[in-house]
């Protein structure tokens, strides 16, 4: 039919993404998202939620010696949740049945608890550590993006993540 466009659907008027009729006014200059960018401003980095990194030496602290060892450190600030942190060490004897894993000792830091003591494997090839004993299975990537990522590995449980 002549005389319809029927390629544009959205409202007409008000610039820059302002909508000024119906109900109500809509514009979307200054809005905020949940993790504080603004649409407007396309450029502004996502807040970084988990981070995580990998030295080959360490100092222990109970006796102020430098171990020759590879520590990974790494943090998380899961939403509406406490800050996590946790570092992890090689045990004692880390080999295990398969030359690919390395045994490590992990402590988890949860804020204003007490310290969570767990065990994780060094994956040799990938260079990750996993902990399948800590929240369904954890994964620490010193190597994934920028900083880093300490999170959940696998498909989210109860439709959450």
């Amino acid at each position: 039919m002549p005389g319809y466009n029927y390629g544009n659907f959205r409202p007409q008027g008000g610039g820059n993404g302002q909508y000024n009729g119906g109900r109500g006014a809509f514009s979307n200059q200054g809005y905020q998202t949940q993790n504080g960018r603004s649409y407007n401003n396309v450029s502004a980095p996502a807040a970084k939620k988990s981070g995580c990194k990998k030295r080959d030496s360490y100092v222990r602290h109970s006796t102020n010696e430098t171990v020759n060892a590879p520590c990974i450190t790494g943090w998380k600030k899961p939403a509406g949740q406490l800050f996590m942190k946790f570092v992890a060490v090689p045990a004692k004897d880390p080999s295990t049945k398969k030359d690919r894993w390395k045994k490590f000792v992990v402590t988890i830091q949860i804020e204003n608890q007490a310290e969570i003591v767990t065990t994780g494997f060094w994956d040799v090839d990938k260079k990750v550590l996993r902990m399948p004993d800590f929240g369904g299975g954890m994964v620490a990537n010193p190597s994934g993006g920028p900083g880093g990522y300490w999170g959940r590995s696998g498909p989210p449980r109860n439709n959450r993540r």
